[in-house]
Protein backbone atom coordinates (compact mmCIF):
# COMPACT_ATOMS: atom_id res chain seq x y z
CA UNK A 1 0.00 0.00 0.00
CA UNK A 2 2.82 2.42 0.86
CA UNK A 3 4.46 1.84 -2.52
CA UNK A 4 1.12 2.37 -4.34
CA UNK A 5 0.49 5.61 -2.43
CA UNK A 6 3.98 6.95 -3.16
CA UNK A 7 3.68 6.05 -6.83
CA UNK A 8 0.35 7.89 -7.05
CA UNK A 9 1.86 10.99 -5.43
CA UNK A 10 4.79 10.94 -7.89
CA UNK A 11 2.42 10.64 -10.85
CA UNK A 12 0.36 13.64 -9.66
CA UNK A 13 3.52 15.69 -9.04
CA UNK A 14 4.87 14.86 -12.49
CA UNK A 15 1.60 15.97 -14.13
CA UNK A 16 1.65 19.25 -12.17
CA UNK A 17 5.27 19.93 -13.14
CA UNK A 18 4.50 19.27 -16.80
CA UNK A 19 1.67 21.80 -16.62
CA UNK A 20 3.98 24.42 -15.06
CA UNK A 21 6.64 23.73 -17.70
CA UNK A 22 4.13 24.50 -20.48
CA UNK A 23 2.67 27.57 -18.74
CA UNK A 24 5.86 29.58 -18.22
CA UNK A 25 7.51 31.18 -21.20
CA UNK A 26 11.20 30.50 -21.82
CA UNK A 27 11.72 34.09 -22.98
CA UNK A 28 11.62 35.84 -19.61
CA UNK A 29 14.26 35.36 -16.92
CA UNK A 30 11.64 34.20 -14.43
CA UNK A 31 10.25 31.79 -17.00
CA UNK A 32 13.70 30.29 -17.64
CA UNK A 33 14.32 29.83 -13.92
CA UNK A 34 10.95 28.24 -13.36
CA UNK A 35 11.36 25.90 -16.31
CA UNK A 36 14.86 24.88 -15.10
CA UNK A 37 13.51 24.21 -11.60
CA UNK A 38 10.61 22.23 -13.05
CA UNK A 39 12.95 20.07 -15.10
CA UNK A 40 15.12 19.36 -12.05
CA UNK A 41 12.04 18.28 -10.14
CA UNK A 42 10.89 16.08 -13.00
CA UNK A 43 14.28 14.34 -12.96
CA UNK A 44 13.88 13.75 -9.21
CA UNK A 45 10.38 12.37 -9.75
CA UNK A 46 11.60 9.98 -12.44
CA UNK A 47 14.38 8.86 -10.13
CA UNK A 48 11.91 8.28 -7.31
CA UNK A 49 9.71 6.25 -9.64
CA UNK A 50 12.72 4.17 -10.64
CA UNK A 51 13.52 3.60 -6.95
CA UNK A 52 9.99 2.30 -6.38
CA UNK A 53 10.22 0.02 -9.39
CA UNK A 54 13.62 -1.27 -8.24
CA UNK A 55 12.27 -1.95 -4.75
CA UNK A 56 9.28 -3.76 -6.20
CA UNK A 57 11.55 -6.00 -8.27
CA UNK A 58 13.73 -6.69 -5.20
CA UNK A 59 10.73 -7.69 -3.09
CA UNK A 60 9.13 -9.81 -5.79
CA UNK A 61 12.22 -11.78 -6.84
CA UNK A 62 13.52 -12.23 -3.28
CA UNK A 63 10.17 -13.50 -2.06
CA UNK A 64 9.91 -15.87 -5.02
CA UNK A 65 13.41 -17.24 -4.38
CA UNK A 66 12.66 -17.85 -0.70
CA UNK A 67 9.34 -19.55 -1.50
CA UNK A 68 10.98 -21.84 -4.05
CA UNK A 69 13.77 -22.74 -1.63
CA UNK A 70 11.43 -23.09 1.37
CA UNK A 71 11.33 -26.92 1.34
CA UNK A 72 15.08 -26.89 1.98
CA UNK A 73 15.36 -23.65 3.97
CA UNK A 74 12.73 -24.42 6.63
CA UNK A 75 14.32 -27.69 7.82
CA UNK A 76 17.72 -25.98 7.72
CA UNK A 77 16.52 -23.07 9.87
CA UNK A 78 14.92 -25.50 12.34
CA UNK A 79 18.21 -27.41 12.54
CA UNK A 80 20.17 -24.20 13.12
CA UNK A 81 17.70 -23.13 15.83
CA UNK A 82 18.34 -26.41 17.59
CA UNK A 83 22.08 -25.72 17.35
CA UNK A 84 21.56 -22.33 19.00
CA UNK A 85 22.58 -19.94 16.21
CA UNK A 86 20.82 -19.25 12.91
CA UNK A 87 22.82 -16.39 11.40
CA UNK A 88 26.42 -15.30 11.02
CA UNK A 89 26.78 -11.52 10.70
CA UNK A 90 29.30 -9.36 8.87
CA UNK A 91 29.26 -5.63 9.56
CA UNK A 92 29.08 -3.51 6.40
CA UNK A 93 28.06 -0.03 5.27
CA UNK A 94 24.85 0.46 3.30
CA UNK A 95 23.15 3.37 1.58
CA UNK A 96 24.20 6.67 3.11
CA UNK A 97 27.09 4.83 4.85
CA UNK A 98 24.57 3.40 7.34
CA UNK A 99 25.99 0.38 9.22
CA UNK A 100 24.14 -2.95 8.92
CA UNK A 101 24.90 -6.66 9.21
CA UNK A 102 25.04 -8.86 6.11
CA UNK A 103 23.46 -12.19 7.06
CA UNK A 104 24.51 -15.73 6.17
CA UNK A 105 23.12 -18.93 7.61
CA UNK A 106 25.44 -20.32 10.31
CA UNK A 107 25.86 -23.64 8.53
CA UNK A 108 29.02 -25.45 9.66
CA UNK A 109 31.65 -26.21 7.05
CA UNK A 110 32.03 -29.81 8.22
CA UNK A 111 29.75 -32.78 8.72
CA UNK A 112 26.13 -32.41 7.58
CA UNK A 113 26.64 -28.76 6.73
CA UNK A 114 29.43 -29.35 4.21
CA UNK A 115 27.20 -30.25 1.21
CA UNK A 116 24.81 -27.41 2.09
CA UNK A 117 27.65 -24.90 1.91
CA UNK A 118 28.91 -26.41 -1.33
CA UNK A 119 25.58 -25.58 -3.03
CA UNK A 120 25.63 -22.10 -1.45
CA UNK A 121 22.60 -22.51 0.79
CA UNK A 122 24.20 -20.37 3.52
CA UNK A 123 24.06 -17.34 1.18
CA UNK A 124 20.26 -17.43 0.97
CA UNK A 125 20.07 -15.56 4.29
CA UNK A 126 21.15 -12.37 2.51
CA UNK A 127 17.69 -12.25 0.93
CA UNK A 128 16.47 -11.22 4.40
CA UNK A 129 18.67 -8.12 4.02
CA UNK A 130 16.99 -7.45 0.68
CA UNK A 131 13.48 -7.84 2.14
CA UNK A 132 14.40 -5.48 4.99
CA UNK A 133 15.55 -2.82 2.52
CA UNK A 134 19.20 -2.90 3.60
CA UNK A 135 20.37 -4.36 0.30
CA UNK A 136 19.22 -4.72 -3.27
CA UNK A 137 19.57 -7.57 -5.72
CA UNK A 138 21.85 -5.40 -7.88
CA UNK A 139 24.31 -2.82 -6.63
CA UNK A 140 27.88 -2.29 -5.43
CA UNK A 141 29.41 -4.96 -3.24
CA UNK A 142 28.60 -4.50 0.49
CA UNK A 143 31.92 -3.28 1.88
CA UNK A 144 33.00 -3.60 5.53
CA UNK A 145 33.48 -0.37 7.46
CA UNK A 146 37.06 0.80 7.18
CA UNK A 147 37.80 -0.83 3.81
CA UNK A 148 37.80 2.57 2.13
CA UNK A 149 38.09 6.09 3.41
CA UNK A 150 34.67 7.84 3.63
CA UNK A 151 36.40 10.99 2.40
CA UNK A 152 37.11 9.42 -0.98
CA UNK A 153 34.79 10.93 -3.59
CA UNK A 154 34.28 7.58 -5.32
CA UNK A 155 33.37 5.94 -2.02
CA UNK A 156 30.69 8.57 -1.44
CA UNK A 157 29.28 7.74 -4.87
CA UNK A 158 28.78 4.06 -4.02
CA UNK A 159 26.93 5.03 -0.82
CA UNK A 160 24.21 6.73 -2.86
CA UNK A 161 22.54 3.37 -3.52
CA UNK A 162 21.93 0.18 -1.60
CA UNK A 163 24.65 -2.45 -1.89
CA UNK A 164 23.69 -5.48 -3.97
CA UNK A 165 24.10 -9.21 -4.23
CA UNK A 166 25.66 -8.79 -7.67
CA UNK A 167 26.96 -5.82 -9.58
CA UNK A 168 28.92 -4.93 -12.71
CA UNK A 169 32.29 -5.43 -11.00
CA UNK A 170 31.30 -8.96 -9.94
CA UNK A 171 30.15 -9.83 -13.47
CA UNK A 172 33.24 -8.34 -15.10
CA UNK A 173 35.59 -10.14 -12.72
CA UNK A 174 34.02 -13.48 -13.60
CA UNK A 175 34.35 -12.63 -17.30
CA UNK A 176 37.99 -11.47 -16.87
CA UNK A 177 37.22 -7.94 -18.10
CA UNK A 178 37.38 -6.08 -14.77
CA UNK A 179 39.65 -3.25 -15.89
CA UNK A 180 40.33 -0.17 -13.81
CA UNK A 181 39.16 -0.24 -10.18
CA UNK A 182 36.08 -1.46 -8.35
CA UNK A 183 35.26 2.08 -7.17
CA UNK A 184 35.35 3.44 -10.73
CA UNK A 185 33.02 0.67 -11.87
CA UNK A 186 30.67 1.38 -8.94
CA UNK A 187 30.54 5.06 -9.85
CA UNK A 188 29.69 4.15 -13.45
CA UNK A 189 26.85 1.97 -12.19
CA UNK A 190 25.45 4.57 -9.77
CA UNK A 191 25.51 7.29 -12.44
CA UNK A 192 23.66 5.21 -15.04
CA UNK A 193 21.54 2.62 -13.22
CA UNK A 194 18.00 1.85 -14.27
CA UNK A 195 15.52 -0.93 -13.55
CA UNK A 196 15.99 -2.26 -17.05
CA UNK A 197 19.76 -2.19 -16.57
CA UNK A 198 19.46 -4.02 -13.25
CA UNK A 199 17.36 -6.77 -14.82
CA UNK A 200 19.97 -7.09 -17.55
CA UNK A 201 22.74 -7.35 -14.96
CA UNK A 202 20.83 -10.06 -13.11
CA UNK A 203 20.49 -12.11 -16.29
CA UNK A 204 24.16 -11.62 -17.13
CA UNK A 205 25.13 -12.61 -13.59
CA UNK A 206 23.26 -15.88 -14.01
CA UNK A 207 25.04 -16.63 -17.27
CA UNK A 208 28.41 -15.54 -15.86
CA UNK A 209 28.12 -18.35 -13.33
CA UNK A 210 28.37 -20.81 -16.23
CA UNK A 211 31.84 -19.49 -17.14
CA UNK A 212 33.29 -20.43 -13.76
CA UNK A 213 35.41 -18.24 -11.50
CA UNK A 214 37.24 -15.18 -12.74
CA UNK A 215 41.02 -15.06 -12.97
CA UNK A 216 42.86 -15.58 -9.70
CA UNK A 217 45.85 -13.51 -8.61
CA UNK A 218 47.68 -16.72 -7.67
CA UNK A 219 47.33 -18.21 -11.17
CA UNK A 220 50.65 -19.07 -12.88
CA UNK A 221 52.37 -16.18 -14.61
CA UNK A 222 52.77 -18.18 -17.83
CA UNK A 223 50.48 -20.80 -19.30
CA UNK A 224 50.75 -22.97 -22.39
CA UNK A 225 47.90 -23.52 -24.83
CA UNK A 226 48.20 -25.50 -28.05
CA UNK A 227 51.98 -25.19 -27.95
CA UNK A 228 52.07 -21.41 -27.41
CA UNK A 229 53.35 -19.91 -24.16
CA UNK A 230 51.19 -16.98 -22.95
CA UNK A 231 52.00 -14.35 -20.32
CA UNK A 232 49.16 -14.72 -17.82
CA UNK A 233 49.04 -11.15 -16.53
CA UNK A 234 46.55 -8.28 -16.26
CA UNK A 235 46.15 -5.10 -18.28
CA UNK A 236 47.80 -3.09 -15.50
CA UNK A 237 50.72 -5.54 -15.41
CA UNK A 238 51.17 -5.25 -19.17
CA UNK A 239 51.17 -1.45 -19.00
CA UNK A 240 53.79 -1.51 -16.25
CA UNK A 241 56.02 -3.74 -18.39
CA UNK A 242 55.60 -1.51 -21.46
CA UNK A 243 56.28 1.59 -19.34
CA UNK A 244 59.59 0.08 -18.24
CA UNK A 245 60.53 -0.70 -21.83
CA UNK A 246 59.91 2.90 -22.87
CA UNK A 247 62.59 3.94 -20.37
CA UNK A 248 65.16 1.29 -21.23
CA UNK A 249 64.63 1.41 -25.03
CA UNK A 250 65.55 -1.59 -27.18
CA UNK A 251 63.26 -3.49 -29.53
CA UNK A 252 60.51 -5.26 -27.55
CA UNK A 253 57.63 -6.98 -29.29
CA UNK A 254 54.09 -7.50 -27.92
CA UNK A 255 51.68 -10.02 -29.45
CA UNK A 256 48.01 -10.62 -28.68
CA UNK A 257 46.75 -14.17 -29.17
CA UNK A 258 43.12 -15.24 -29.38
CA UNK A 259 41.47 -18.48 -30.40
CA UNK A 260 41.98 -17.71 -34.10
CA UNK A 261 45.68 -16.96 -33.57
CA UNK A 262 46.18 -20.26 -31.76
CA UNK A 263 44.41 -22.11 -34.57
CA UNK A 264 46.82 -20.50 -37.04
CA UNK A 265 49.79 -21.28 -34.79
CA UNK A 266 48.84 -24.97 -34.77
CA UNK A 267 49.02 -25.01 -38.59
CA UNK A 268 52.02 -22.73 -39.10
CA UNK A 269 55.28 -23.55 -37.32
CA UNK A 270 56.89 -20.21 -38.25
CA UNK A 271 54.07 -18.20 -36.70
CA UNK A 272 54.25 -20.41 -33.62
CA UNK A 273 57.96 -19.57 -33.27
CA UNK A 274 57.26 -15.87 -33.77
CA UNK A 275 54.76 -15.91 -30.92
CA UNK A 276 57.16 -17.88 -28.74
CA UNK A 277 59.92 -15.32 -29.30
CA UNK A 278 57.74 -12.28 -28.53
CA UNK A 279 58.79 -10.22 -25.50
CA UNK A 280 55.19 -10.32 -24.26
CA UNK A 281 52.40 -12.62 -25.44
CA UNK A 282 48.97 -11.64 -24.09
CA UNK A 283 45.79 -13.72 -23.95
CA UNK A 284 42.86 -12.11 -25.74
CA UNK A 285 39.21 -13.16 -25.75
CA UNK A 286 36.61 -15.37 -24.12
CA UNK A 287 37.97 -18.40 -25.98
CA UNK A 288 41.17 -18.36 -23.93
CA UNK A 289 39.20 -18.03 -20.68
CA UNK A 290 37.15 -21.11 -21.58
CA UNK A 291 40.29 -22.96 -22.67
CA UNK A 292 41.99 -22.05 -19.41
CA UNK A 293 39.07 -23.44 -17.43
CA UNK A 294 39.07 -26.66 -19.44
CA UNK A 295 42.83 -27.13 -19.12
CA UNK A 296 43.04 -26.17 -15.44
CA UNK A 297 45.14 -23.11 -16.34
CA UNK A 298 42.89 -20.14 -15.46
CA UNK A 299 43.57 -16.87 -17.25
CA UNK A 300 43.83 -13.84 -14.98
CA UNK A 301 42.28 -11.35 -17.37
CA UNK A 302 41.16 -10.85 -20.93
CA UNK A 303 44.04 -8.63 -22.08
CA UNK A 304 42.84 -7.55 -25.51
CA UNK A 305 44.24 -4.72 -27.58
CA UNK A 306 40.95 -2.84 -27.84
CA UNK A 307 40.70 -2.39 -24.07
CA UNK A 308 44.44 -1.89 -23.63
CA UNK A 309 44.67 0.84 -26.28
CA UNK A 310 43.06 3.79 -24.42
CA UNK A 311 45.13 2.98 -21.32
CA UNK A 312 48.24 2.73 -23.48
CA UNK A 313 47.44 6.18 -24.88
CA UNK A 314 47.10 7.51 -21.32
CA UNK A 315 50.56 6.10 -20.58
CA UNK A 316 51.96 7.66 -23.76
CA UNK A 317 50.32 10.97 -22.78
CA UNK A 318 52.05 10.95 -19.39
CA UNK A 319 55.42 9.93 -20.88
CA UNK A 320 55.11 12.28 -23.88
CA UNK A 321 55.80 9.22 -26.01
CA UNK A 322 55.86 9.24 -29.81
CA UNK A 323 53.54 6.83 -31.63
CA UNK A 324 53.63 5.55 -35.21
CA UNK A 325 50.47 3.96 -36.62
CA UNK A 326 50.90 1.36 -39.37
CA UNK A 327 48.08 -0.55 -41.02
CA UNK A 328 44.45 -0.44 -42.19
CA UNK A 329 43.10 1.96 -44.81
CA UNK A 330 44.44 5.53 -45.11
CA UNK A 331 41.20 7.10 -43.83
CA UNK A 332 41.04 4.63 -40.95
CA UNK A 333 44.58 5.21 -39.72
CA UNK A 334 44.05 8.98 -39.93
CA UNK A 335 40.87 8.56 -37.90
CA UNK A 336 42.89 6.87 -35.14
CA UNK A 337 45.40 9.73 -35.25
CA UNK A 338 42.54 12.18 -34.73
CA UNK A 339 41.15 10.10 -31.83
CA UNK A 340 44.51 10.17 -30.04
CA UNK A 341 45.07 13.89 -30.69
CA UNK A 342 41.65 14.80 -29.31
CA UNK A 343 41.83 12.73 -26.11
CA UNK A 344 45.56 12.45 -25.38
CA UNK A 345 47.37 15.51 -26.76
CA UNK A 346 50.55 14.60 -24.89
CA UNK A 347 50.83 11.39 -26.92
CA UNK A 348 52.33 12.61 -30.19
CA UNK A 349 51.49 10.62 -33.33
CA UNK A 350 54.75 11.12 -35.20
CA UNK A 351 53.61 9.32 -38.35
CA UNK A 352 51.10 7.06 -40.05
CA UNK A 353 51.06 4.71 -43.01
CA UNK A 354 48.33 2.52 -44.42
CA UNK A 355 48.69 -1.25 -44.52
CA UNK A 356 48.41 -1.72 -48.29
CA UNK A 357 52.07 -1.88 -49.22
CA UNK A 358 53.98 -4.62 -51.05
CA UNK A 359 57.50 -6.00 -50.69
CA UNK A 360 58.93 -3.40 -53.09
CA UNK A 361 57.67 -0.45 -51.06
CA UNK A 362 58.45 -2.05 -47.70
CA UNK A 363 61.98 -0.52 -47.36
CA UNK A 364 60.50 2.96 -47.83
CA UNK A 365 57.90 2.27 -45.14
CA UNK A 366 60.61 1.13 -42.72
CA UNK A 367 62.71 4.22 -43.52
CA UNK A 368 59.71 6.48 -42.87
CA UNK A 369 59.10 4.85 -39.51
CA UNK A 370 62.75 5.15 -38.48
CA UNK A 371 62.88 8.79 -39.57
CA UNK A 372 59.92 9.62 -37.33
CA UNK A 373 61.76 8.20 -34.25
CA UNK A 374 58.78 6.49 -32.60
CA UNK A 375 58.71 5.08 -29.09
CA UNK A 376 55.63 2.94 -29.83
CA UNK A 377 54.93 1.27 -33.17
CA UNK A 378 51.36 -0.02 -33.46
CA UNK A 379 50.90 -2.40 -36.39
CA UNK A 380 47.41 -3.35 -37.62
CA UNK A 381 48.05 -5.80 -40.45
CA UNK A 382 46.05 -8.72 -39.04
CA UNK A 383 47.35 -12.04 -37.74
CA UNK A 384 49.72 -13.60 -38.51
CA UNK A 385 51.15 -10.94 -40.84
CA UNK A 386 51.53 -8.19 -38.22
CA UNK A 387 53.49 -10.36 -35.78
CA UNK A 388 55.69 -11.85 -38.47
CA UNK A 389 56.34 -8.36 -39.88
CA UNK A 390 57.35 -7.02 -36.49
CA UNK A 391 59.60 -10.02 -35.85
CA UNK A 392 61.42 -9.32 -39.12
CA UNK A 393 61.57 -5.51 -39.10
CA UNK A 394 61.07 -4.04 -35.61
CA UNK A 395 64.80 -3.61 -35.04
CA UNK A 396 65.16 -1.69 -38.31
CA UNK A 397 62.39 0.76 -37.39
CA UNK A 398 64.14 1.99 -34.25
CA UNK A 399 60.95 1.78 -32.16
CA UNK A 400 61.30 0.81 -28.50
CA UNK A 401 58.10 -1.25 -28.47
CA UNK A 402 56.21 -2.81 -31.36
CA UNK A 403 52.66 -4.09 -30.84
CA UNK A 404 50.47 -6.03 -33.25
CA UNK A 405 46.97 -4.66 -32.65
CA UNK A 406 44.77 -6.50 -35.18
CA UNK A 407 41.51 -4.73 -36.04
CA UNK A 408 41.81 -2.12 -33.30
CA UNK A 409 42.12 0.79 -35.74
CA UNK A 410 38.67 0.08 -37.17
CA UNK A 411 37.07 0.58 -33.75
CA UNK A 412 38.85 3.78 -32.74
CA UNK A 413 38.53 5.40 -36.16
CA UNK A 414 34.77 4.89 -35.92
CA UNK A 415 34.58 2.70 -39.03
CA UNK A 416 33.15 -0.23 -37.06
CA UNK A 417 31.26 0.15 -33.77
CA UNK A 418 32.33 -2.04 -30.89
CA UNK A 419 29.97 -4.47 -29.18
CA UNK A 420 27.95 -2.93 -26.31
CA UNK A 421 29.21 -3.52 -22.78
CA UNK A 422 26.47 -6.04 -21.96
CA UNK A 423 27.59 -8.28 -24.82
CA UNK A 424 31.21 -8.05 -23.70
CA UNK A 425 30.15 -8.95 -20.16
CA UNK A 426 28.56 -12.10 -21.57
CA UNK A 427 31.60 -13.00 -23.67
CA UNK A 428 29.59 -12.46 -26.86
CA UNK A 429 31.65 -9.76 -28.58
CA UNK A 430 32.49 -12.30 -31.29
CA UNK A 431 28.76 -12.66 -32.06
CA UNK A 432 28.54 -8.90 -32.61
CA UNK A 433 31.54 -8.98 -34.94
CA UNK A 434 30.04 -11.90 -36.85
CA UNK A 435 26.80 -9.97 -37.31
CA UNK A 436 28.74 -6.95 -38.61
CA UNK A 437 30.81 -8.80 -41.21
CA UNK A 438 29.32 -12.27 -41.70
CA UNK A 439 30.97 -12.95 -45.06
CA UNK A 440 34.44 -12.21 -43.72
CA UNK A 441 34.04 -13.63 -40.22
CA UNK A 442 31.84 -16.72 -40.55
CA UNK A 443 34.67 -19.19 -41.09
CA UNK A 444 36.78 -17.71 -38.29
CA UNK A 445 34.01 -17.87 -35.70
CA UNK A 446 31.56 -20.60 -36.72
CA UNK A 447 34.21 -23.07 -37.83
CA UNK A 448 37.30 -21.77 -36.03
CA UNK A 449 35.76 -21.58 -32.57
CA UNK A 450 34.53 -25.18 -32.74
CA UNK A 451 37.89 -26.35 -34.05
CA UNK A 452 39.66 -24.48 -31.26
CA UNK A 453 37.56 -26.14 -28.55
CA UNK A 454 38.17 -29.57 -30.12
CA UNK A 455 41.91 -28.96 -30.04
CA UNK A 456 41.75 -27.74 -26.43
CA UNK A 457 39.82 -30.84 -25.38
CA UNK A 458 42.31 -33.03 -27.21
CA UNK A 459 45.13 -31.32 -25.30
CA UNK A 460 43.27 -31.80 -22.02
CA UNK A 461 42.77 -35.51 -22.57
CA UNK A 462 46.24 -36.11 -23.93
CA UNK A 463 48.97 -37.25 -21.52
CA UNK A 464 51.65 -36.23 -24.00
CA UNK A 465 52.84 -32.66 -24.68
CA UNK A 466 50.48 -30.64 -26.91
CA UNK A 467 50.51 -31.86 -30.50
CA UNK A 468 50.79 -29.23 -33.24
CA UNK A 469 50.51 -29.58 -36.95
CA UNK A 470 53.48 -28.69 -39.14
Amino acid sequence: MAIDSTAGTIAMTTATLASLDRRFSARSRLGRRVRAAVRRQRVRCRRAADEIAKRTVDLGLSTAALVIAAPVLLPTVAWLLARGRVFDRTGCLGKGATPFDVLTFAIPATGVGAPLRVVGLHHFAVLVNVLCGQMSLVGPRPAPAGEWSPRDRLVRWRHRVRPGLVGPWWVRRRMNIAYGTELETDREYVATWSVRGDLGLLSRAGLALLYGQGGSSDAPRRVSMLGVSIDNITVDDALDVIDGWLHTRGARRVAFVNADCLNIAVRRAHYRRVLGEASLTLGDGIGLKIAGQLLGRPMRQNVNGTDLFPRLCELADRRRARIFLLGARPAVVEGVRAWIAERHPGAFVCGTHHGYFDAQSEPAVIDAIRASAPDLLLVALGAPRQDEWLAAHLGATGAAVGIGVGGLFDFYSGRIPRAPVWMRELGLEWVFRLAQEPRRMWRRYLVGNVLFLVRVLRERWSTAPPVVES
